[in-house]
């Protein structure tokens, strides 16, 4: 018998930088590890050639395809009439468009994926993507609320996957004294981050409990460093006085993030909007103390006041006083600590792979999956 066939559709996958395309690599691994036969279809960004792009990833097919969404579902439909897959997952609305047509020749399921951006406002490719799918996912409940007050009822057809973190990669943190007073934050610093207000709020902490800034990561726009927004931070660090207390390390190798995480006493996600942010993940794999805006995923998976410090998007004196409050009470953040790090080992890289697995194999055959596990309540 053979492997159950997957065309899987993603806006990106390593080497494009960040989250999203770490997330979409160990998924694909992990169902190809379980026995999945996957075939990766994701676009090249920027001046990047197919030419110098991987071919195979862990012996996984990578099919480096155009951007335009028509000449990306005539290369699907050409690998479809070779491979005949099984069901085709689109890893953000918009590469699932490309999927409709293919799947529905042989009416084969699709599963259409709400990442993050892509769940705040929908256009008329996510909308016939929404209409379209067989089932949706979303790494948040309020993505999903949205595209069904905006499009259609989702209801019967939808669930929340929350992203796995590897407890066993992190590094446990601990309160010392060379990380007293010190904030940090783990991104790549896209403008819904929202760094000018992480960095506005550090600078109305009193000075004799702030220490430094630690922003690990860089600028990125579109995919590729920019270097235009990097001025627009530095600027904003002389305009506040925060420079000299301010380090921006540029990107850093993934593995090395253990040590920058022992350096924070509080780690900081100041973004207006998220999906679910494998940074924060990790850092409360890690054991560190987080504040956070209220936004989208981190409400499904934290409890504020309990695993992290919530305060609304936007707002930077709460903000502040919130990091405040971790940084001068040891024992607080000891204790959101220890209840940070007991929520990420709910979200194993197990866990993960199993949902996204199960949901397959229902599809396939032609059953109700099972809802979601990880929904808020109303």
């Amino acid at each position: 018998m053979r492997n159950t066939r997957i065309c899987f559709a993603t806006a990106e996958y390593p080497p494009h930088i960040g989250g999203a395309a770490r997330s979409a690599q160990r998924l694909v691994r992990g169902l190809a590890r379980a026995g999945f036969d996957v075939t990766v279809f994701t676009a090249p960004w920027g001046d990047q050639k197919t030419t110098v792009l991987p071919e195979t990833d862990e012996g996984i097919p990578l099919r480096w395809v155009s951007s335009d969404l028509d000449v990306a579902r005539c290369t699907i439909d050409q690998e479809d009439q070779v491979h005949a897959f099984d069901l085709f997952h689109g890893f953000t609305l918009q590469a699932a468009f490309p999927c409709l047509e293919p799947a529905a020749r042989g009416a084969r399921p699709v599963v259409a994926s709400i990442r993050g951006a892509d769940g705040k406002a929908f256009d008329q490719w996510a909308e016939k993507v929404l209409r379209g799918a067989s089932w949706v996912t979303s790494v948040s409940s309020d993505s999903l609320d949205r595209a069904a007050a905006a499009v259609c009822d989702l209801s019967g057809r939808s669930s929340v996957i929350p992203n796995g973190v590897d407890l066993d990669a992190s590094v446990a943190w601990t309160p010392a004294d060379t990380n007293a007073g010190v904030v940090g934050t783990v991104a790549s610093f896209r403008p819904k981050k929202n760094i000018p207000l992480l960095i506005r709020a550090y600078a109305r902490l009193p000075r004799e409990i702030r220490r430094r800034l630690l922003l690990v990561g860089d600028a990125v726009d579109d995919n590729k460093l920019c270097p235009a927004l990097r001025q627009e931070i530095e600027a904003l660090l002389d305009t506040t006085g925060m420079r000299a207390e301010t380090e921006i390390t540029g990107l850093v190798a993934h593995d090395t993030l253990g040590a920058y995480h022992s350096a924070m006493r509080v780690f900081a996600l100041s973004s207006d909007h998220e999906g679910m942010p494998n940074a924060l993940l990790e850092a409360a794999a890690a054991g560190l103390p987080i504040v956070t805006t209220a936004v989208d995923g981190v409400k499904d998976i934290f409890t504020p006041g309990v695993d992290a410090l919530f305060t609304p998007p936007g707002d930077e004196e709460a903000f502040a006083e919130a990091l405040s409050r971790v940084l001068i009470d040891r024992d607080l953040a000891i204790a959101l600590s220890i209840a940070a790090r007991a929520t990420a080992s709910r979200l194993s890289l197990a866990a993960e792979l199993d949902r996204y697995a199960s949901l397959y194999r229902s599809l396939i055959a032609g059953q109700v999956p099972a809802g979601s596990e990880v929904r808020r309540q109303a």
